[in-house]
């Protein structure tokens, strides 16, 4: 019983946390399949949208330098609701008008029972 209400503390702890400045997140996840001749086609699916609330981590901005260039970004946090189904990778959202990355996805549990999910975005420019 004590930690059924520990449990629905901390979800509505993170209800209200993401009630005081929600945004709507819809996702698009890509994928790559055999196109069949030996190379490969991109699909991009949408994935059901959520309220979250985005945090900024770190406000400088990071440079990162990879074989398609030199690219700029900010880190940031979006809390999202225990139910939502997110993965990182290749998985996208936009909120006004700034592209989101999804780099990682950490699900906040007590007791192995997950409360809230705290995804690590990069803020793509």
């Amino acid at each position: 019983m004590l930690i059924e209400n520990i449990l629905r503390a901390r979800r509505d702890a993170a209800r209200r946390l993401i009630a005081e400045n929600p945004v709507e997140v819809r996702i698009t996840q890509t994928t790559f399949v055999a196109d069949g001749v030996g190379g490969r086609m991109e699909q991009t699916h949408s994935l059901a949208s959520f309220v979250g609330r985005l945090l900024p981590t770190r406000l400088v901005l990071r440079q990162s330098q990879d074989e398609a260039g030199t690219r700029q970004a900010k880190e940031w946090l979006l809390l999202a609701p225990s139910d939502v189904v997110v993965n990182a990778g290749d998985s996208r959202f936009v909120v006004a008008g700034v592209t989101y990355r999804i780099k990682e996805v950490i699900p906040r549990r007590y007791r192995g029972e997950i409360y809230v999910q705290h995804i690590i975005l990069e803020g793509v420019t």
